[in-house]
């Protein structure tokens, strides 16, 4: 009797085992990757007792790669011009903002995830109030990202890892849609963090964000209470259609822009670094609307 349930034990393990190697086989065709090869390459490197200081998590990261790579290729069908203008170590992703969700963020990230060799891990700065947000504060802690503070971001550029901001700030997320793609005033942290580190900067244009939800404005009142920007007024929400709408987009990846070298006992200057990124970034953004045949 023992040895037969023996044998019935092991013969469910094969069983279990054969099946999650055949719907791995199937979620790798689906995919273009192998998923569990993808999440150790983005593994980043551990502290002293093997652990992410920021609380990354490669178990939830794989379920994020998993069901975010699906939207990546078939729901925004997202194309790279440029990506291999990422260098390889400690870099600054700077990113124009829009379309009341951080979708952009997230493509962002899952172009470099997916479409780069190697793959890379983005490390996104998300705006203080989100730590005070329950449930995602985890959830963003968990899958990559941090809160954007000059402190942190040093660190992971010091591990050599890269970096993904929005100079804009929430201004750029939130702004109406008869302001879309049109660059608000960029804050200099970034452009200070990048003298400070000696790490290049590469602006990113983000075309497609700004059509997936229509805002007509801010409700401000209530939300300045809790250190929150605004609350947006989509019509799409109102009637229950929370899903953004299937825009196209295109991701360009401009040059990198190397702070200048300090001329005398005269440093470098944010302002100027950071006027220069926004040109660059604004030059990029006018090409690939330009470029655009289609919205969906």
């Amino acid at each position: 009797m023992l040895a037969a349930l023996r044998q019935s034990r092991l013969a469910f393990r094969r069983g279990k085992r054969s099946v999650s190697d055949a719907a791995e086989a199937v979620r790798t065709r689906a995919l273009g990757f192998s998923l569990p090869d993808r999440i150790e390459a983005l593994r980043p490197p551990p502290n002293a007792l093997g652990l992410d200081a920021f609380g990354f998590d490669p178990s939830l990261a794989s379920r994020v790669l998993s069901v975010g790579a699906l939207v990546y290729r078939h729901y925004f069908r997202v194309t790279t011009v440029g990506l291999e203008n990422v260098p390889q170590g400690p870099v600054i992703l700077a990113a124009n903002h829009g379309g009341q969700l951080p979708f952009d963020g997230l493509m962002v990230g899952l172009a470099l995830a997916l479409d780069a060799e190697p793959p890379r891990l983005v490390r996104s700065a998300v705006d203080r109030f989100v730590a005070t947000l329950p449930y995602l504060s985890a959830l963003f802690a968990r899958a990559g990202q941090f809160v954007g503070h000059p402190d942190n971001a040093r660190l992971l550029l010091e591990r050599g890892e890269a970096v993904l901001v929005f100079p804009e700030g929430a201004a750029g997320m939130l702004k109406p849609f008869r302001n879309r793609y049109r660059l608000q005033p960029f804050g200099r942290g970034f452009a200070r963090l990048a003298i400070d580190c000696g790490v290049p900067i590469v602006p990113v244009a983000v075309v497609g964000s700004e059509e997936q939800y229509v805002s007509l404005g801010l409700v401000r009142t209530f939300f300045e209470r809790f250190d929150i920007p605004g609350f947006p007024i989509v019509p799409q929400w109102a009637l229950g259609l929370w899903l953004p709408l299937p825009t196209r987009y295109t991701l360009h990846f401009g040059a990198p822009i190397l702070p200048e070298p300090a001329v005398g006992a005269r440093g470098p200057s944010p302002r100027i670094l950071a006027e220069t990124v926004r040109a660059a970034l604004g030059e990029l953004l006018e090409r690939g609307l330009l470029e655009r045949t289609r919205i969906f």
